[in-house]
């Protein structure tokens, strides 16, 4: 098989295979009789239980490449407190620093985060093991270990049900997923991803297919009335085939306006604006149960020389500031969206936001070029997150800082240290509920997670 048709959603699968199987004379009930049991196989979602006492799991992963600081979204109590040598995560003039939640200091440009401050944990002391990467060691349980990416798992098992599983925004090459076999995540842009959700193609007239729906639809009802007393669930039967039948005939295009979104994500500038539309158009496609989960991938250039002052601080605060604003804006939405998969939950319940760094840099102090910051940044964000900064960092290393791990179970700062990719990659795993396959409990890092 091409690479391209592994690439399908649940709705293009229905709707081509219902349509191979009518063409060979296979009677419309029998169709979706064979059409489910297929699915059951291909697409776990479609016999999965929803509206479950966790509810449904969804996905948002920003990937950030090319060495961003996460310390410039949040910080420790190290940087907030120094005078000199002065970081780019230190408070200076017009960037005064607040404790937000449990060792965590937000400044004047992350300021929209403070809000959800007791559910933004950030750590910028994971130990990358193969230097720069394209997959990063973070996502994949390590070097070694290079387990199915949590995006993934979380989107082919899709107990949204929703009509795409996920779907990959940005360069698509930039960031790749290890998906063992199972679905990659759709590649998208703005244009194509509204396409998704057109009505699709068929060799017919509009005005043929709606005869041939609203027909179909009326032989379903007599086909169940003649097999009630000999099929149990004819009349479910009768019912799935009037949902495949608005599934394959349905413009959800519609449903996707995102002017009334907030301007935050809709009138971004620069390299940021194409991760705001992104947001948009994913929290708005969750909202009616179109995508289960969604994968940014930003580029935004090397940050080498990004230490000294002038230009080179604003752009480093125009990063805070920018993502601190779409982040918190999708923050925002969730709380105040129900999830349509999931009686009586918001997306707040159901979503978690995981934004993952290549490796960092940000480790020198204003004025000097850095080196790699030989560390990885993880950001978790949702429900079940504890919030706070874990971590920390050794100063006195000649003007350069030294970053320091934590402990995984009590978040005690930990001298001489870092954390593991396999612990970050396994604490996603456990937030977003794939704790059935690639999962290791006793990698969790729990200090980070209530509960």
């Amino acid at each position: 098989m091409k690479k391209k048709d592994t690439n399908i959603s649940r709705r293009s699968f229905l709707s081509k295979t219902s349509y191979i199987l009518a063409g060979i004379g296979v009677g419309s009930v029998a169709r979706w009789e064979i059409l489910t049991g297929v699915s059951k196989k291909l697409f776990p979602e479609a016999s999965a239980n929803t509206g479950a006492a966790t509810g449904p799991k969804r996905m948002i992963e920003l990937s950030f490449r090319s060495g961003v600081p996460f310390m410039l979204l949040g910080t420790s109590d190290e940087f907030a407190s120094l005078g000199n040598p002065q970081f780019t995560c230190s408070p200076w003039r017009d960037n005064e620093y607040v404790q937000a939640e449990n060792g965590l200091y937000l400044n004047e440009n992350t300021r929209a985060l403070r809000a959800h401050a007791s559910n933004i944990a950030i750590t910028q002391n994971i130990r990358p093991e193969t230097g720069h990467t394209n997959n990063f060691d973070i996502r994949r349980g390590g070097r070694d270990a290079d387990l199915m990416n949590p995006i993934v798992q979380l989107a082919n098992k899709n107990t949204t049900q929703s009509v795409t599983q996920g779907v990959k925004w940005g360069r698509q090459n930039s960031v790749v997923n290890e998906t063992k076999g199972a679905q990659d995540l759709t590649p998208v842009d703005n244009d194509s991803f509204l396409d998704l959700f057109k009505k699709p193609y068929f060799p017919v007239s509009d005005r043929d297919l709606a005869a041939i729906s609203k027909a179909s639809e009326k032989l379903s009802r007599q086909q169940a009335l003649l097999l009630e007393k000999a099929v149990k669930n004819a009349s479910n039967l009768a019912k799935d085939q009037k949902k495949a039948a608005e599934l394959i005939t349905t413009d959800y295009k519609d449903l996707l306006d995102i002017n009334g979104m907030p301007s935050t994500l809709t009138n971004g500038s620069g390299r940021y604006e194409d991760m705001g539309k992104a947001l948009a158009y994913s929290v708005k496609a969750m909202e009616h149960n179109l995508i289960n989960s969604s994968h940014v991938v930003i580029t935004t250039g090397d940050w080498h020389g990004f230490q000294s002052v002038g230009d080179n601080a604003r752009a480093q605060m125009q990063f805070a500031d920018q993502v601190s604003k779409q982040v918190g804006e999708v923050i925002n939405f969730l709380k105040n969206t129900p999830d349509p998969a999931s009686e009586g939950q918001t997306l707040w319940d159901t979503t978690v936001i995981v934004m993952n760094s290549e490796f960092t840099r940000g480790l020198s102090p204003m004025g000097r070029d850095n080196s790699d910051g030989r560390t990885q940044g993880q950001v978790l964000i949702g429900k079940d997150v504890k919030g706070g900064f874990y971590g920390s960092f050794d100063l006195t290393g000649g003007g350069y800082g030294t970053a320091q791990g934590f402990d995984k179970d009590t978040g005690a700062p930990t001298p001489g240290m870092r954390n593991s990719a396999s612990q970050g990659y396994h604490t996603v795993q456990h937030l977003v509920g794939n704790t059935e396959d690639n999962y290791n409990s006793s990698e969790v890092m729990k200090a980070m997670v209530k509960g």
